[in-house]
Protein backbone atom coordinates (compact mmCIF):
# COMPACT_ATOMS: atom_id res chain seq x y z
CA UNK A 1 0.00 0.00 0.00
CA UNK A 2 1.56 3.29 -0.80
CA UNK A 3 1.84 5.99 1.81
CA UNK A 4 -0.53 8.87 2.16
CA UNK A 5 0.75 11.75 0.97
CA UNK A 6 -0.13 15.11 3.79
CA UNK A 7 -1.29 17.95 1.05
CA UNK A 8 -1.33 21.28 2.91
CA UNK A 9 -2.79 24.47 1.84
CA UNK A 10 -0.36 27.48 0.94
CA UNK A 11 -2.74 30.31 2.18
CA UNK A 12 -2.00 31.64 5.94
CA UNK A 13 -4.10 30.11 8.46
CA UNK A 14 -5.97 33.24 9.50
CA UNK A 15 -7.32 34.04 6.21
CA UNK A 16 -10.25 32.20 4.23
CA UNK A 17 -11.97 32.45 0.66
CA UNK A 18 -15.37 32.32 0.37
CA UNK A 19 -17.25 31.85 -3.09
CA UNK A 20 -21.06 33.81 -2.73
CA UNK A 21 -22.88 32.70 -5.41
CA UNK A 22 -25.44 35.48 -5.32
CA UNK A 23 -28.21 33.86 -7.88
CA UNK A 24 -28.38 32.10 -11.04
CA UNK A 25 -29.98 34.66 -13.05
CA UNK A 26 -27.95 35.91 -16.17
CA UNK A 27 -28.49 37.60 -19.32
CA UNK A 28 -26.52 34.91 -21.74
CA UNK A 29 -27.63 31.14 -21.64
CA UNK A 30 -24.14 29.54 -22.48
CA UNK A 31 -24.93 26.12 -22.98
CA UNK A 32 -21.81 25.08 -21.16
CA UNK A 33 -23.10 27.23 -17.76
CA UNK A 34 -26.80 25.36 -17.68
CA UNK A 35 -29.50 25.79 -15.03
CA UNK A 36 -27.60 26.09 -12.02
CA UNK A 37 -25.59 29.15 -13.14
CA UNK A 38 -28.41 30.71 -15.85
CA UNK A 39 -31.65 28.94 -14.62
CA UNK A 40 -32.77 32.22 -13.99
CA UNK A 41 -35.11 31.05 -11.22
CA UNK A 42 -32.85 32.10 -8.12
CA UNK A 43 -32.22 36.09 -9.05
CA UNK A 44 -30.49 37.61 -6.10
CA UNK A 45 -30.97 38.38 -1.82
CA UNK A 46 -34.32 40.55 -1.71
CA UNK A 47 -33.49 41.11 1.77
CA UNK A 48 -30.53 43.27 1.84
CA UNK A 49 -30.06 44.07 5.10
CA UNK A 50 -31.08 39.96 6.58
CA UNK A 51 -28.17 39.03 3.89
CA UNK A 52 -25.12 41.98 5.67
CA UNK A 53 -26.53 40.56 9.05
CA UNK A 54 -26.25 36.62 7.92
CA UNK A 55 -23.10 37.52 6.07
CA UNK A 56 -21.50 39.44 9.24
CA UNK A 57 -22.71 36.12 11.59
CA UNK A 58 -20.39 33.93 9.57
CA UNK A 59 -17.63 36.58 9.43
CA UNK A 60 -17.86 36.68 13.35
CA UNK A 61 -18.10 33.02 13.64
CA UNK A 62 -14.84 32.50 11.61
CA UNK A 63 -12.94 35.28 13.54
CA UNK A 64 -14.03 33.78 16.86
CA UNK A 65 -11.57 30.66 15.16
CA UNK A 66 -8.57 32.54 13.97
CA UNK A 67 -9.60 33.95 10.65
CA UNK A 68 -9.21 37.60 10.33
CA UNK A 69 -8.30 37.95 6.74
CA UNK A 70 -10.58 37.34 4.15
CA UNK A 71 -11.55 37.07 -0.04
CA UNK A 72 -15.24 36.73 -0.90
CA UNK A 73 -16.07 36.39 -4.98
CA UNK A 74 -18.69 37.20 -6.17
CA UNK A 75 -20.11 34.88 -8.66
CA UNK A 76 -24.00 33.44 -10.29
CA UNK A 77 -25.43 33.81 -12.79
CA UNK A 78 -24.13 37.43 -13.31
CA UNK A 79 -23.53 39.19 -9.82
CA UNK A 80 -23.06 42.31 -11.78
CA UNK A 81 -27.23 42.58 -12.70
CA UNK A 82 -27.41 42.55 -9.01
CA UNK A 83 -28.65 46.40 -8.39
CA UNK A 84 -27.28 45.60 -4.52
CA UNK A 85 -23.59 44.36 -6.16
CA UNK A 86 -21.40 47.52 -5.39
CA UNK A 87 -23.41 48.60 -2.21
CA UNK A 88 -22.66 45.26 -0.68
CA UNK A 89 -19.24 44.96 -1.62
CA UNK A 90 -18.32 48.57 -0.19
CA UNK A 91 -20.89 47.68 3.01
CA UNK A 92 -18.48 44.64 3.45
CA UNK A 93 -15.09 46.34 3.28
CA UNK A 94 -15.97 48.27 5.64
CA UNK A 95 -17.02 46.36 8.25
CA UNK A 96 -14.44 43.59 7.62
CA UNK A 97 -10.82 42.65 6.70
CA UNK A 98 -12.25 41.91 3.14
CA UNK A 99 -10.94 41.75 -0.21
CA UNK A 100 -14.20 41.64 -2.73
CA UNK A 101 -13.60 40.02 -5.99
CA UNK A 102 -16.35 39.30 -8.87
CA UNK A 103 -16.55 36.99 -11.94
CA UNK A 104 -18.33 38.81 -14.25
CA UNK A 105 -19.48 38.69 -18.31
CA UNK A 106 -18.51 42.13 -17.85
CA UNK A 107 -21.98 43.14 -20.04
CA UNK A 108 -22.81 46.12 -18.22
CA UNK A 109 -22.08 49.16 -19.99
CA UNK A 110 -19.03 51.70 -19.75
CA UNK A 111 -20.95 53.93 -17.77
CA UNK A 112 -22.00 51.16 -14.85
CA UNK A 113 -18.55 49.77 -14.75
CA UNK A 114 -16.87 54.08 -14.12
CA UNK A 115 -19.06 54.26 -11.41
CA UNK A 116 -19.06 50.85 -10.07
CA UNK A 117 -16.16 49.30 -10.81
CA UNK A 118 -13.94 50.77 -7.58
CA UNK A 119 -16.04 48.73 -5.52
CA UNK A 120 -14.26 45.58 -6.25
CA UNK A 121 -10.52 44.55 -5.52
CA UNK A 122 -10.20 42.19 -8.37
CA UNK A 123 -12.65 41.69 -11.01
CA UNK A 124 -12.29 38.27 -13.27
CA UNK A 125 -14.24 38.84 -16.67
CA UNK A 126 -15.42 35.89 -18.98
CA UNK A 127 -15.64 36.09 -22.40
CA UNK A 128 -18.61 34.04 -23.78
CA UNK A 129 -18.41 34.06 -27.63
CA UNK A 130 -21.88 33.43 -28.83
CA UNK A 131 -23.48 36.07 -26.49
CA UNK A 132 -20.61 38.56 -25.75
CA UNK A 133 -19.50 41.52 -28.00
CA UNK A 134 -15.81 41.73 -28.37
CA UNK A 135 -15.89 45.39 -28.75
CA UNK A 136 -17.27 46.47 -26.11
CA UNK A 137 -15.85 43.57 -23.39
CA UNK A 138 -12.55 44.99 -24.26
CA UNK A 139 -13.37 48.36 -23.96
CA UNK A 140 -14.96 47.35 -20.40
CA UNK A 141 -11.69 46.02 -19.80
CA UNK A 142 -9.15 48.92 -20.44
CA UNK A 143 -11.80 51.24 -18.64
CA UNK A 144 -11.37 48.71 -15.55
CA UNK A 145 -7.83 48.52 -16.29
CA UNK A 146 -7.48 51.85 -16.34
CA UNK A 147 -9.19 52.80 -12.75
CA UNK A 148 -6.26 50.53 -11.25
CA UNK A 149 -8.10 47.58 -10.48
CA UNK A 150 -6.67 44.18 -11.33
CA UNK A 151 -8.58 42.21 -13.72
CA UNK A 152 -8.63 38.81 -15.51
CA UNK A 153 -9.95 38.06 -18.82
CA UNK A 154 -11.05 34.64 -19.43
CA UNK A 155 -11.74 33.01 -22.27
CA UNK A 156 -14.48 30.16 -22.19
CA UNK A 157 -13.41 27.96 -25.06
CA UNK A 158 -16.56 26.88 -26.68
CA UNK A 159 -15.67 23.61 -28.81
CA UNK A 160 -18.48 24.83 -31.11
CA UNK A 161 -16.83 27.74 -32.34
CA UNK A 162 -13.26 27.41 -31.30
CA UNK A 163 -11.39 29.33 -34.11
CA UNK A 164 -13.63 31.79 -33.00
CA UNK A 165 -12.33 31.83 -29.48
CA UNK A 166 -8.83 31.68 -30.67
CA UNK A 167 -9.77 34.91 -32.94
CA UNK A 168 -11.15 36.86 -29.83
CA UNK A 169 -7.46 35.84 -27.77
CA UNK A 170 -5.75 37.15 -30.47
CA UNK A 171 -7.95 40.67 -31.26
CA UNK A 172 -7.79 41.04 -26.91
CA UNK A 173 -3.96 40.97 -27.28
CA UNK A 174 -4.57 44.43 -29.56
CA UNK A 175 -5.15 46.43 -26.22
CA UNK A 176 -2.82 49.03 -25.30
CA UNK A 177 -3.42 47.92 -21.90
CA UNK A 178 -1.45 44.88 -20.42
CA UNK A 179 -4.16 42.95 -18.69
CA UNK A 180 -4.14 39.15 -18.63
CA UNK A 181 -6.14 37.12 -21.06
CA UNK A 182 -6.49 33.38 -20.13
CA UNK A 183 -7.78 29.83 -22.11
CA UNK A 184 -9.92 28.48 -20.22
CA UNK A 185 -12.30 24.86 -20.85
CA UNK A 186 -15.76 24.17 -20.65
CA UNK A 187 -17.47 21.31 -19.35
CA UNK A 188 -18.01 18.82 -20.46
CA UNK A 189 -14.84 19.15 -22.12
CA UNK A 190 -14.94 18.27 -25.77
CA UNK A 191 -11.64 18.73 -26.76
CA UNK A 192 -9.50 17.43 -29.68
CA UNK A 193 -5.67 16.65 -29.13
CA UNK A 194 -4.85 19.49 -31.16
CA UNK A 195 -7.06 21.78 -28.79
CA UNK A 196 -6.06 20.64 -25.56
CA UNK A 197 -2.30 21.39 -27.04
CA UNK A 198 -4.04 25.24 -27.08
CA UNK A 199 -4.06 24.41 -23.16
CA UNK A 200 -0.94 23.37 -22.50
CA UNK A 201 1.27 25.62 -24.78
CA UNK A 202 -1.20 29.31 -24.06
CA UNK A 203 -0.03 31.83 -22.01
Amino acid sequence: MKELIKIETMEPKNRLRIEFMVGNYCNYKCWYCGPYANGGDTRWPNDYESLLKNLKHLLEFYIDNGKNSFEVNLLGGEPALWPNVSRFARDLKKLYNVKVTMTTNGSRTLRWWETNADAFDKILFSYHHKEANLEHYMNVLDTVYDKGIPINGLVLMDPTVWDECVSAIEKMKESKKPWFICAMEVHPPQYTKEQRLFFKNHI
